[in-house]
């Protein structure tokens, strides 16, 4: 399947196979799509398929847009995981689970399906492994795209954007073809806190970003360096987050910043750590430029943290 980079500045027209598409505007939009491979209308492929995107070209995942159909009529529930690297790789975000009415007639006119991953920070050329399951009376399928090159179904070579594998076996199963309808949109993010894999964005109103969270860990003799963020934003919880440090699995800290200006003029910090780890948490409020420190010595239990007088209103 042929690449082909198109920047518009319109909405997307009908594209021949799975192309990047960047929007650029006289002014940052709020959202763009990362991808976006045609979809064909009919929902013909097994849901145990799995979806491969070898180069994610944003900065993170806001949403994905699938299109489905069922062998029966009925109530479905569909899960989508996202992992990097491989199909047991760490997930991007929480799993997203949607509620829809299929019917044998979606077969042939492919119901959308919209997931919100919440903008998780996916770092740039990042391969994503995408899952989907699903659950109901009988049989889901998804949408498997339009325009098969030449090539099809040879194994693709790059640069193409998004392929087909047999089923969700690790790390990448076997090779199915090389198209499938897909929409990838991230947000585009400007002030504020920029979320990476390691940088925890916590929100004063919802989507300002307004405080940086990074943590960095020790534990001797040799284990150190940043932990992971775990974004809980496609959770619908935005004034927190966590963190691990060895295992995505372990989750190391909860850590969250509430609004307490009405009571002391102050934002408050409080965070839990169930580890015996030594680390170095720093909180910076991107209003202001304040930072804040925390630290717990290594082999030492740490204690729960309540500040309750870390950042100054408004």
């Amino acid at each position: 399947m042929e690449n082909q980079r198109r920047r518009r500045t319109s909405l997307i027209v009908a594209l021949s196979v799975c192309c990047a598409v960047s929007w650029h505007g006289a002014s940052r939009l709020h959202a763009s799509v990362v991808d976006a491979c045609q979809f064909s209308g009919t929902a013909t492929e097994p849901i145990t398929r799995g979806v491969v995107v070898p180069n994610f070209e944003g900065s993170n995942l806001r949403s994905m847009e699938l299109r489905y159909g069922a062998s029966a009529i009925g109530k479905y529930r569909i899960t989508v995981e996202v992992h990097r690297g491989r199909y047991d790789g760490p997930l991007i975000a929480a799993p997203q689970t949607a509620y829809v009415d299929l019917s044998p007639y979606n077969m042939s006119v492919a119901l959308p399906v919209i997931f919100d991953f919440g903008g998780a920070p996916v770092p740039d050329g990042d391969m994503l492994a995408i899952r989907q399951t699903a659950t109901g009376p009988g049989q889901v399928f998804f949408d498997g795209g339009m325009g098969a090159a030449a090539v099809d179904p040879a194994p693709p070579t790059p640069p193409v954007e998004a392929f087909e594998t047999v089923d969700t076996t690790p790390p990448l199963s076997s090779y199915q073809k090389a198209r499938v309808g897909l929409t990838l949109i991230q947000d585009d993010l400007a002030g504020g806190c920029i979320p990476t894999i390691t940088t925890l964005c916590i929100d004063n109103v919802p989507g300002d970003r307004r405080f940086e969270v990074t943590l960095d860990f020790n534990h001797a003799p040799s284990l150190h360096g940043s932990a992971f963020a775990v974004s809980t934003a496609s959770l619908g919880v935005t004034n927190g987050g966590l963190f691990w440090f060895f295992s995505q699995s372990n989750p190391e800290m909860l850590v969250k910043v509430l609004n307490a200006c009405s009571l002391n003029s102050r934002f408050w910090v409080f965070f839990n750590a169930s580890t015996n780890v030594g680390y170095t948490m720093k909180i910076r409020d991107t209003s202001t430029g304040q930072v804040k420190s925390y630290f717990n010595p290594d082999n030492n239990m740490a204690l729960p943290v309540q500040d309750t007088d870390a950042f100054v209103c408004p």
